[in-house]
């Protein structure tokens, strides 16, 4: 993190940390920083972004992990969650000897992490493009294995076409309410 620090500085963009579990507002959105890991083991977030009664979550490059029941109890269920499906496994030169395991979850993994999330829509990401560093990923077609697994666990999958986008938009009157931030001590 200190290299893209320093890269942000240089530029000149200003930055916040936020710890996990910490929540900023920007402009109109609530945004909560949660607990992820991936498969090298660096510190990494989840992102729950929470606006006009909507609520979604980003997990980025992510591994299955204990935090989803957790996340959910504090700011679930979500209208939408954004997941990789790409089941990279991958070998990099400084992380030798490299794993068999995937370093992101897999359309199976993804699919079960939207259903503990209560997810009412999940959409794949990280399926379609593969750059650097090389990886393998598991699966033929994860974002399709994924809106069938998906399916399976009762989730509704939308996989997003380029360019497309998903809106989430509150309706007069339906807006979801958000839940109150809990103390530790109320979980």
């Amino acid at each position: 993190m200190a290299a893209a620090e320093r890269g942000f500085a240089q530029l000149e963009i200003p930055t916040r940390v936020v710890e996990p579990w910490g929540t900023v507002d920007v402009g109109p959105f609530e945004v909560t920083a949660v607990p992820a890991a991936d498969g090298f083991g660096d510190p990494q977030v989840s992102w729950v972004v929470a606006a006009e009664g909507r609520r979604i979550i980003h997990c980025g490059d992510t591994v299955f992990h204990g935090w989803w029941w957790l996340t959910k109890l504090r700011h679930g269920p979500f209208d939408a969650a954004f997941l990789p499906v790409n089941g990279p496994i991958v070998d990099l030169p400084h992380r030798q000897p490299h794993s068999a395991l995937p370093a992101a979850m897999d359309p199976e993994q993804a699919a079960e992490a939207a259903a503990l999330l209560e997810a009412a829509e999940a959409v794949p990401i990280h399926y379609d493009t593969l750059n650097n560093p090389p990886t393998y990923a598991q699966v033929d077609r994860p974002a399709q294995a994924f809106a069938q697994a998906a399916t399976r666990r009762g989730v509704r999958a939308h996989v997003v076409a380029p360019g497309e986008y998903l809106e989430q938009r509150a309706s007069a009157g339906q807006a979801k309410e958000t839940p109150a931030r809990p103390t530790r001590r109320s979980l």
